[in-house]
């Protein structure tokens, strides 16, 4: 499976020791690799389906009017809006825009919380248990339950469609969409 992601780097940080650390590139986000099940119905519907290479292709970008027709974007900015109080990040889901703050790299939890809100993009939602990379704080475990997974398989890409590169199937820009998701989340 593949993604498209434009980085906003609206903040200039220094990316050098995230895992975005080269102008574009392509990287995998192994934590969202492996076998994802979801069941419906009370489960007399079940899906799973196995994630193989879960790989981001990316261009780092300084303005919004660079953002690729269809890609992910990913905001990296001096703060971002939550009503829920301090966050680190937020991201639509599921959808393809999401915002970091740039203070995650300074602290060491950049790309802990870029891998998060992907899983927001992706339609994974908090843990319920609080633990591994979409528990609520986002910070200190990485691990994605096959549960988990299944929220990929049955929302982002949907049972036996085969998809390789996912796009979102939306039918506004992402441009359009990453302006107002700009204006909404970002203050700064």
């Amino acid at each position: 499976m593949k993604m498209t992601l434009t980085i906003v780097n609206l903040s200039g940080s220094d990316l050098s020791k995230t895992m975005f650390n080269k102008n574009s590139g392509t990287i995998s986000i192994n934590e969202f690799e492996g076998t994802g099940i979801s069941s419906f119905n009370n489960n007399s519907i079940v899906t799973m389906d196995n994630i193989k290479n879960f790989d981001v292709q990316y261009k780092v970008v300084t303005s919004i009017d660079d953002i690729g027709k269809n890609n992910h974007v990913l905001f990296i900015a001096n703060e971002v809006k939550n009503s829920d109080g301090d966050a680190l990040g937020k991201g639509q889901r599921p959808g393809r825009v999401s915002a970091v703050e740039a203070a995650t790299i300074k602290n060491g939890t950049f790309n802990e919380v870029v891998k998060h809100e992907f899983g927001h993009n992706m339609g994974m939602k908090h843990s319920s248990n609080d633990r591994g990379l979409m528990r609520a704080e986002g910070i200190g475990q990485t691990s994605v339950a096959p549960h988990q997974r299944g929220e990929i398989v049955s929302g982002a890409i949907g049972a036996q469609k085969q998809v390789k590169t996912y796009s979102g199937g939306y039918s506004t820009s992402s441009v359009s969409e990453a302006k107002k998701f700009k204006q909404n989340n970002i203050t700064r």
